[in-house]
């Protein structure tokens, strides 16, 4: 066997995806079997693959384990693979067909020809299709099993041809992700009420991610926070908490990032591809971790306001929406990272657009990344699509997620309704002053609105 990345000993949640591992890798069945897992930086892809190790194991003649995160890690392993192999499959085995110098080839020869059928091979970490042709790392043989790990859905797509099924990892459910994050606080589940409802809360706001429920349940040890403050101070010091790296010994894994460095790595790879996707994801992040309707997202760019935007980036994205084609293979490549999904049309909605809540978190705690003329053009190409009658836009708004100042929710409930909707606190007031211009707009539908910082900060000032 290889040597294996740490196992978490937190473990927690994921019975129906190791049900789905355990049935459709069974060494027991005919032909070669795989399973591509796919999911967002911090969803513990890696911890799956090696739980299911851990209760497999017993099953298989041999365990090969390829970091494939970079091109000089994905040597080593290979590397690694070779030595292992060579020192302990010489006997009663027949001799590999290849003969050369190349370890990669020669690990994939041996799996393809020896007679230890019951072989699993784990790639973890292929998320750069530049590092690697992916589909060369898999031995063309009718035996074994083999295990992809990615955070790019492309890694499942490219593999489902060749018999992998895929298994995507998201968040964990409410009560999975409470446990773990009292666990690693070193929290006894038998807690008070109001502290389970403290710890639920947090889960909820870290959107279930381990990576994420793993660096708060530290720093709650750590009493850096507490259970009450929490959720003040990460809205706060959201930088700074997420950042935190853990000392040596506080985690039992060598997964050596944060969750704000994975996300940023996702982020730059993204605008590194395409510049216009990094700018709609931006866009969808200030709506935040709401389905929106694919028009009504289209909407936004084809009033007479839009035509007057200087600004690049905004030109560059509004060109984009001209073409719903083009607009899609945007969002396809948002789609591809795991950070939105793609909602088809049904009878009960439209196609829609569902951003991942923990990049949307990331986006607008990062000044660089989310300036307030973001915020202002969301909310007044939002109130344009209202002011030109799409009224049902009101039927999206979840109601439960109100988070404006009493004064201003008392004052006007559709602009609250839709403050609560972006969910943006640091730039709140910018929203829903911005908002409470659409509300005008709406009741004097005659009124120009012009995206020009001058006028609408005129026009803030006068109506609020």
């Amino acid at each position: 066997m290889s040597e294996l990345p740490v196992s978490t000993p937190t473990f927690y949640g994921r019975s129906t995806e190791l049900e789905a591992l355990f049935d459709v890798l069974d060494p027991s069945g005919p032909g070669r079997k795989g399973v591509a897992i796919f999911g967002i930086g911090g969803s513990g892809k890696t911890q799956l693959a090696l739980k299911y190790i851990k209760e497999k194991k017993r099953l298989y003649s041999a365990v090969i384990w390829i970091n494939a995160f970079t091109s000089e890690q994905l040597t080593q392993s290979f590397a690694d693979a070779f030595h292992m192999i060579s020192k302990s499959w010489t006997h009663k085995d027949v001799s590999n067909t290849y003969a050369g110098e190349n370890m990669e080839y020669f690990v994939l020869g041996r799996l393809r020809t020896t007679l230890k059928r019951n072989w699993l091979l784990v790639i973890d970490s292929a998320d750069d299709p530049n590092n690697h042709n992916l589909t060369q790392l898999i031995p063309d043989c009718s035996f074994g099993s083999i295990i992809v790990m990615s955070t790019r859905k492309h890694a499942s797509d490219i593999l489902e041809p060749y018999g992998f099924e895929g298994i995507e990892l998201d968040k964990l459910d409410d009560a999975d992700a409470t446990e773990l994050l009292l666990d690693i606080t070193r929290v006894q589940v038998s807690v008070s009420f109001h502290g389970s409802r403290n710890a639920i809360a947090i889960a909820r706001e870290l959107g279930g991610l381990p990576l994420a429920l793993e660096q708060a349940g530290i720093l709650l040890r750590r009493r850096i926070v507490t259970p009450d403050n929490f959720i003040k101070e990460y809205d706060a010091q959201y930088n700074e908490l997420m950042s935190y790296l853990p000392k040596a010994g506080e985690v039992q894994h060598d997964k050596a990032r944060t969750i704000y460095a994975t996300l940023s790595i996702l982020y730059s790879n993204i605008r590194k591809q395409s510049p216009i996707s990094a700018a709609i994801l931006r866009l969808l992040a200030v709506i935040g971790p709401t389905q929106i309707p694919l028009y009504i997202f289209l909407n936004v760019f084809q009033s007479e306001s839009a035509s007057t935007i200087t600004d690049k980036e905004f030109q560059s994205i509004q060109k984009s929406t001209k073409s719903v084609t083009i607009f899609r293979l945007h969002l396809t490549l948002l789609e591809d990272f795991c950070l939105v999904k793609i909602r088809p049309e049904s009878r009960e909605y439209p196609e829609s657009v569902l951003s991942h809540q923990a990049i949307c978190q990331w986006i607008i705690k990062s000044p660089s990344e989310c300036e307030p003329r973001w915020v202002i053009f969301v909310a007044l190409g939002l109130g344009n699509v209202l002011c030109r009658g799409e009224r049902s836009l009101d039927r999206f708004v979840s109601i439960t997620k109100i988070s404006t100042p009493n004064n201003y929710h008392e004052t006007n409930t559709r602009a609250g309704r839709w403050a609560g909707l972006l969910q943006i606190r640091t730039f709140q007031e910018y929203a829903f002053l911005g908002l409470a211009v659409s509300i005008f707009l709406l009741k004097n539908p005659l009124t120009p609105l012009l995206f020009n910082p001058p006028m609408v900060s005129l026009q803030l000032n006068t109506l609020i």
